[in-house]
């Protein structure tokens, strides 16, 4: 065989090659596409009222007296954790990062952001302290992409994000131009 053959044949398991990858491609879309309707069906099963959440729960929560009174109620109220779980559950993500930063944002102002942090260190608001940091865990191992999150998973998001918020809303820009 000449090198004009050779070239084809070479050529031919290339393209070979890469029709094997985009079946394989297809086949992990096909999958995700039928995880994510199963996640959709199990969150829209209840009804929408199953989902809301009482009208006096405002969010997101603005202050440091807003958040201890939502974790208050979260404490004396299974119904309003469940109802929570759901909501939250229901921001969607594609990745664990995607979705506990949905969640946050949903939860919290930027403004309360900055008052927290995963410790507590700096005389800020302990997240790893608060009811709301199980009912965001269980929130995301609803989602069967991110059923598997663990606490420090969880942990490192968390303190990424609310360490961010110093830089999010113009903070960045207003802390370069001082």
């Amino acid at each position: 065989m000449g090198p004009a053959g050779r070239q084809s044949e070479d050529f031919h398991r290339l393209i070979l090659q890469h029709l094997r990858k985009l079946t394989e491609d297809v086949r992990e879309l096909q999958y995700q596409s039928t995880v994510n309707n199963t996640l959709l069906m199990q969150l829209t099963r209840g009804s929408k009222e199953d989902m809301a959440l009482p009208e006096d729960t405002v969010l997101p929560l603005k202050n440091r007296p807003m958040l201890e009174e939502l974790e208050h109620r979260l404490t004396n109220s299974v119904e309003l954790q469940e109802k929570l779980v759901r909501c939250l559950a229901a921001k969607g993500g594609k990745t664990i990062k995607d979705s506990i930063r949905r969640m946050l944002a949903y939860l919290f102002s930027n403004d309360l952001s900055r008052l927290c942090n995963w410790t507590g260190l700096g005389q800020k608001i302990s997240f790893r302290q608060l009811a709301l940091k199980d009912i965001v865990h269980r929130a995301i191992r609803k989602n069967p992409t991110t059923k598997e999150t663990t606490e420090g998973s969880l942990q490192e998001v968390v303190s990424k994000f609310l360490k961010g918020a110093a830089d999010r809303e113009g903070g960045r820009k207003q802390r370069q131009e001082n």
